[in-house]
C-alpha cells in the first residue's frame, strides 16, 4: 500500500510540469508618457481569467499555463492591443510592462459622459452621437453667441422657432415638441419649466468640450423630461498647457458677440474662465412693422476651480452668472412709447446663478465613486400689454454614484435627488400659482460583453416624487458587431414627464387666460434600430454610413383647450405616435469632408381624427455639406438643407424650400477670421404669408423669418 501511494505521488510530481499552472504581473503603462494606466482591462484571449490595472498599473493574472498566453488590453482612450506572454516570461516571474498607444482624436474614439462609465462610442449598446472640440471651435467662430445653430446641423434635431418678437427656440428631436428632449449640463438637468426658456439661446460653444445627444427615450438614465431625447453639454477641462481663445462677432442684422475663454493648470490645481456678451439691435426685417430679431443684451460669466488630490481624487467646483434682457414687438413702442396706434411690446428679463460641484475618486481595481450637485436659481420676469409677470425657480440636483468595472461585466450603481420650486412674485390675475416638485431615484446600469461581437447594456429606475406618482422605467440596449467595421443596435425604453404649465402655454400669449387644472403625468416607450458601418479605405479615406429606424409613442398626452376666453391644459385618451427613418453619411478623403443625410418624420396625435398632424413638422429633411481644408491655412464650407412641405394654419401646406449657407475660414498665426452667410438665397415665410394680424395675432413659424444673414469673426487663441 505504501508502494502505490509513493507511485502516485511520484507520477503526480512528474506531471506538474506539464499541466501546472502559474500566475503573472503585468504592468500597464502609456507609451508616450510612460506613466501608469489605472483601470485598464487585461483578459486572457478567449477565457474569462484578468483583471483590472490598480493605481501602480499592475495586475496579476492567475492559473495561467507555463505554455503561455495571449492577452488582450484595452482602456477607454488607447488603442486595444493583443500581446503574446511566451512561457520563457512566464517562468522568469517578472513584472511584464505593456506599453499601451493613445488614441488619436476622432469621431469613433471620443468618451461617453454622459453613460456615468466613460465608454467609448464603438463600446456602448447605445447609440451616441457626439460634436467634439473640433466642431465646438468651428462653431465659436461662425456663430460664437449660442449653439442652436450647432444643434440644427444634426440630422434628427429640428431647431424650431417659437416666437417670431422674442426669437425663442427649441430643439425637436425625432418628431416630438421640444418640451420632450431634455437639456443637461455636465449630466446634470437644470434647464427645465420656468427656468428653460432661451436656454439653448444662452449657452455659447467656447465654454464647451463637446456635445452629446442621445435619441429616444432616455429617462433610465436621467429621470423625467427625457422623452424624446437628451442634449448633453459637457464643459471644458484643463488641460497641462495653459489655453486661451478671444472672439469678436459682427453680423449684417447688428448682432455683437463677444467671447473669451482661458484655461490652465499647476502640478495639482486647474482653471477655466469663461465670459460673453451679446448684444443685437431689434430688427423689423420684412417691414411689417414688427421685430423679426428681437433686442438683446447679454452677460455671462463661467469661473471653475479644479482640484487633483492624492489617491487619484478630483474635485472641481464652479459657478454660472448670466444675465439677459430680451425685447420685442412693435416697432414703434421699441423706440418710442405706446400710445393708442401702437400698444404690442414682449420684454424679457432674466438672471440665472448656478453653483456646481463634481467630487470623482478612482480605486485601486478601477471602480469609480462619483459624487456630483448643482442648484440654480432664475429670476425672471415678462411684461406684455396685458400683464406683468414675475418669479423665480430653484432647481437642484444630486447624484452619487459607484462604477464597479468587470472582465466580461461591469456595473453602475446610483441616486438622485431633483426638484424645482417656482414661486410667483407678480401676476395678479395669472392662473399659474406657487409649486414644488422634488424627485428621488435609485438606479442600476449593467453593460455585460456576452461574446466579442455580443454586448447587451441593461439600465433600471425608480423615481418617486412629491406628486405621489411612482415610476418604474427600465431600459434595454444591444449591440451586435458583424465586423470590426459593422455594428448593430437595438435600444428601448420607457419615460415619462411630470406636468408644469410653462412647457405648455406660450408665456407671451397666455399666460392672461390660463387656468390652472388636475393633470397626470405623461409616459412614454421608445424604440430605435440603428446600422453603423465604417469602411476605412486606406489611412486618408474612410466612409460612414449610419441607417436608423425610430418609434415613440406618448401616451397621456397633454393638450390646450379654450373655451369661453379660457385655457386650461387636459390629458388626451388616445397617444402621439412619432416614427420615421435617419439616413447618414459621412466621406472623407485627406482634406475633404462630405456629409449627407435625409430624414422621414411621421408624427400624429390620434385623439385628434380632425386634424391629426402637427403643425411645422416636414416629413422630409434632407441636408448635404462639403468641408474643404486648402494649403495656406485656407477652409471652406457650403451647407445646405431642403425642408419639404409642411402642414400650417388652416389645414394648409408650406412650399417646400432650401436653406443653403456658406463659410470661408482663414488661419493665420494665433488669429483665425470667418466670413459665414446663413440663408444664401434669402427664403422668408414672408414671402408665402402674412405673419402678423392686426390684433396683432401671430402666424406658427415653419421657415425663416430674418433673411439673408453675413458675419465676420475674429478669433485669436493661445
Amino acid at each position: 500500500m505504501k508502494n502505490a501511494l509513493a507511485f502516485v505521488i511520484v507520477i503526480f510530481i512528474a506531471s506538474l510540469p506539464i499541466n501546472a499552472q502559474s500566475h503573472i504581473v503585468i504592468k500597464v503603462s502609456d507609451s508616450k508618457t510612460k506613466e501608469a494606466i489605472i483601470g485598464a482591462s487585461v483578459v486572457v484571449k478567449g477565457t474569462i481569467k484578468g483583471g483590472i490595472t490598480d493605481t501602480s498599473g499592475n495586475v496579476t493574472i492567475t492559473g495561467i499555463s507555463h505554455a503561455g498566453c495571449n492577452l488582450v488590453i484595452s482602456c477607454v482612450g488607447y488603442t486595444k492591443s493583443e500581446v503574446q506572454i511566451s512561457a520563457e516570461k512566464i517562468k522568469s516571474e517578472m513584472t511584464q510592462e505593456i506599453l499601451l498607444e493613445p488614441e488619436t482624436a476622432n469621431l469613433g474614439e471620443v468618451t461617453i459622459t454622459a453613460m456615468r462609465n466613460n465608454s467609448r462610442i464603438e463600446d456602448t449598446p447605445t447609440n451616441v452621437e457626439v460634436l467634439g472640440q473640433e466642431e465646438m471651435t468651428e462653431e465659436g467662430s461662425i456663430k460664437p453667441g449660442n449653439i442652436a445653430s450647432l444643434l440644427g446641423d444634426i440630422a434628427g434635431i429640428q431647431m424650431q422657432q417659437t416666437s417670431e418678437t422674442s426669437g425663442n427656440m427649441n430643439a425637436r428631436v425625432q418628431g416630438m415638441n421640444g418640451r420632450y428632449t431634455q437639456i443637461l449640463r455636465d449630466g446634470m438637468p437644470l434647464f427645465g419649466g420656468y427656468s428653460g426658456s432661451f436656454s439653448l439661446l444662452q449657452i455659447p460653444p467656447a465654454d464647451l468640450r463637446q456635445i452629446e445627444i442621445i435619441k429616444g427615450t432616455s429617462s433610465t438614465l436621467f429621470g423625467g423630461g427625457a422623452i424624446s431625447g437628451i442634449i448633453n453639454l459637457v464643459s471644458k477641462k484643463p488641460g497641462k498647457k495653459t489655453e486661451g481663445t478671444f472672439t469678436i462677432n459682427q453680423t449684417t442684422l447688428n448682432e455683437t458677440d463677444i467671447n473669451g475663454f482661458v484655461s490652465g493648470k499647476t502640478s495639482d490645481v486647474g482653471y477655466t474662465f469663461f465670459a460673453g456678451f451679446v448684444g443685437q439691435k431689434a430688427e423689423d426685417v420684412n417691414k411689417d412693422s414688427f421685430s423679426d430679431v428681437p433686442k438683446v443684451r447679454n452677460y455671462s460669466i463661467h469661473p471653475r476651480l479644479f482640484f487633483d488630490f492624492e489617491n487619484n481624487t478630483t474635485l472641481s467646483i464652479g459657478l454660472a452668472s448670466s444675465y439677459e434682457e430680451r425685447r420685442g414687438g412693435d416697432m414703434y413702442v421699441l423706440s418710442n412709447s405706446v400710445n393708442a396706434a401702437h400698444t404690442y411690446f414682449i420684454n424679457h428679463r432674466s438672471a440665472r446663478n448656478n453653483a456646481d460641484f463634481n467630487f470623482e475618486k478612482i480605486y485601486d481595481n478601477g471602480a469609480m465613486l462619483n459624487c456630483k450637485a448643482t442648484a440654480g436659481v432664475l429670476n425672471r420676469s415678462i411684461e406684455t400689454p396685458s400683464y406683468f409677470f414675475q418669479g423665480h425657480q430653484l432647481d437642484y440636483y444630486g447624484e452619487a454614484s459607484y462604477y464597479l468595472p468587470g472582465i466580461v461585466s461591469d456595473f453602475v450603481f446610483g441616486v438622485s435627488a431633483n426638484g424645482a420650486n417656482f414661486t410667483k412674485s407678480r401676476g395678479q390675475g395669472i392662473g399659474i400659482n406657487d409649486s414644488k416638485l422634488h424627485t428621488t431615484g435609485l438606479f442600476v446600469q449593467n453593460n455585460t460583453k456576452i461574446t466579442e461581437k455580443f454586448s447587451v447594456e441593461s439600465g433600471l429606475r425608480f423615481d418617486f416624487n412629491s406628486n405621489d406618482n411612482g415610476f418604474l422605467l427600465p431600459r434595454l440596449s444591444f449591440m451586435y458587431k458583424i465586423t470590426p467595421e459593422c455594428y448593430l443596435r437595438l435600444n428601448g425604453g420607457l419615460g415619462y414627464k411630470v406636468p408644469d404649465a410653462f412647457s405648455y402655454i406660450d408665456e407671451e400669449t397666455e399666460l392672461g387666460i390660463y387656468k390652472e387644472s388636475v393633470l397626470k403625468a405623461e409616459r412614454a416607450g421608445n424604440v430605435n434600430f440603428d446600422v453603423n458601418y465604417s469602411i476605412p479605405f486606406d489611412k486618408t479615406t474612410t466612409l460612414t454610413l449610419d441607417q436608423s429606424f425610430f418609434y415613440t409613442q406618448l401616451n397621456q398626452p397633454i393638450e390646450k383647450q379654450v373655451a369661453g376666453g379660457t385655457e386650461t391644459l387636459v390629458n388626451m385618451n388616445k397617444p402621439v405616435e412619432s416614427y420615421g427613418a435617419q439616413t447618414y453619411a459621412r466621406l472623407v478623403v485627406d482634406e475633404l469632408e462630405f456629409y449627407l443625410s435625409y430624414v422621414y418624420t411621421h408624427a400624429t396625435k390620434k385623439y385628434d381624427s380632425l386634424n391629426p398632424t402637427f403643425l411645422a413638422t416636414p416629413e422630409h429633411n434632407a441636408a448635404v455639406m462639403v468641408m474643404l481644408d486648402l494649403e495656406d491655412g485656407w477652409r471652406l464650407g457650403v451647407e445646405s438643407s431642403y425642408y419639404g412641405r409642411q402642414l400650417i394654419e388652416n389645414n394648409e401646406k408650406s412650399p417646400a424650400y432650401v436653406f443653403a449657407a456658406v463659410m470661408m475660414a482663414k488661419d493665420l498665426g494665433n488669429f483665425t477670421f470667418v466670413l459665414n452667410c446663413e440663408n444664401v438665397f434669402d427664403y422668408r415665410q414672408k414671402d408665402y404669408m402674412t405673419l402678423v394680424g392686426t390684433t396683432p395675432v401671430f402666424k406658427a413659424l415653419w421657415a425663416p423669418i430674418d433673411g439673408r444673414v453675413a458675419n465676420l469673426s475674429v478669433n485669436y487663441h493661445i
